[in-house]
């Protein structure tokens, strides 16, 4: 694999993405649990580093771990700027917190961009 990040959510940088089964979680950041560290292929597909196999699918607003496949709810870029994960097919829908605070166990969901929502901001590490 590439040189694998982790993904820290902007308002508390101890809160990582983390794989847990087929959803995407945030819990404490831990730079030696795998399941918290990714890279980016190049066709901006984003791979967990311990499942290589699996990467961020958008499916509706569920944000899951999936097998990697080649269709566009898979391709992912990210706005170094707007500090924004989104669908490159859709930069309006991006990567957030689906909780009114991001506290370890919030799910990651597909939400509607929002430039002043701080729960849809993250920091590659």
């Amino acid at each position: 694999p590439e040189v694998s990040f982790q993904i820290k959510i902007a308002v508390n940088k101890n809160l990582c993405i983390q794989a847990s089964k087929q959803k995407l979680i945030l819990s404490p950041c831990d730079e030696n649990n795998l399941l918290q560290s990714w890279f980016v292929d190049d066709t901006g597909r984003i791979h967990n580093y311990e499942k290589n196999h699996l990467c961020i699918k958008r499916k509706k607003t569920n944000a899951l771990l999936t097998k990697c496949g080649t269709s566009t709810a898979f391709n992912l870029d990210y706005s170094l700027f707007f500090k924004k994960i989104f669908l490159m097919s859709n930069s309006s829908i991006v990567l957030g917190v689906n909780d009114s605070n991001a506290t370890s166990g919030s799910k990651i969901k597909f939400v509607k961009r929002d430039t002043s929502d701080d729960l849809q901001s993250w920091d590659i590490i």
